[in-house]
């Protein structure tokens, strides 16, 4: 499990007393509901999916959205850090996507528990 680092933190994430399985285990789960199959990382908590959704601007234009899910270790605090990043398509389109994720009660809600001590992390 890589290590998180406030230095490279982004508004697209948060913190989970949950085990790393269970929180990999919910996403994949519900990507797969959603007809969408992920790229699992074998050796990292890593998840790579592509997500299309409408386009802000021009809702008959469909916007595909790649999107790296990665669970971090958060030194010296027994949490973990869920951090959603996009590599490709609208930021507006991707900020939309990760709060449904984040929020969805049959996804993550349930591990978006918690906080962290930034002077610890």
């Amino acid at each position: 499990m890589d290590t998180y680092s406030s230095v490279f933190k982004h508004n697209t994430e948060f913190f989970s007393t949950y085990n790393p399985d269970m929180i990999e285990e919910a996403l994949v789960n519900q990507l797969r509901k959603e007809k969408i199959e992920p790229t699992i990382s074998k050796n990292k908590y890593k998840i790579k999916f592509t997500k299309t959704g409408k386009d802000d601007f021009d809702n008959k234009i469909a916007d595909d959205i790649e999107i790296v899910v990665r669970i971090l270790l958060v030194p010296d605090q027994q949490v973990c850090c869920i951090e959603f990043s996009k590599t490709k398509g609208r930021q507006t389109t991707f900020l939309k996507h990760f709060e449904n994720y984040k929020n969805d009660e049959n996804c993550l809600a349930f591990a978006n528990d918690t906080m962290i001590d930034l002077e610890k992390a």
